[in-house]
């Protein structure tokens, strides 16, 4: 999702500036905002791979069934 809107923030801040009023066309700020996502995504991305939350937890042991 993050790259969905990496994709999305790229086409609207970089390649739509002339919605934006003139003093914002070719800023910096339409860079950052459209590069934004990209750090998250790697952020989102490393957070998830190193956590130890997502990695398979040993299942307690069944109570034994007698007949």
């Amino acid at each position: 999702m993050c790259y969905g809107l990496f994709i999305a923030t790229g086409s609207f801040f970089l390649g739509q500036q002339q919605v934006f009023p003139a003093f914002l066309r070719g800023s910096i700020f339409l860079t950052v905002a459209a590069l934004l996502p990209l750090p998250l995504l790697i952020y989102w991305f490393l957070s998830v791979r190193f956590s130890k939350a997502y990695k398979n937890r040993l299942l307690p042991n069944p109570v034994p069934v007698t007949p």
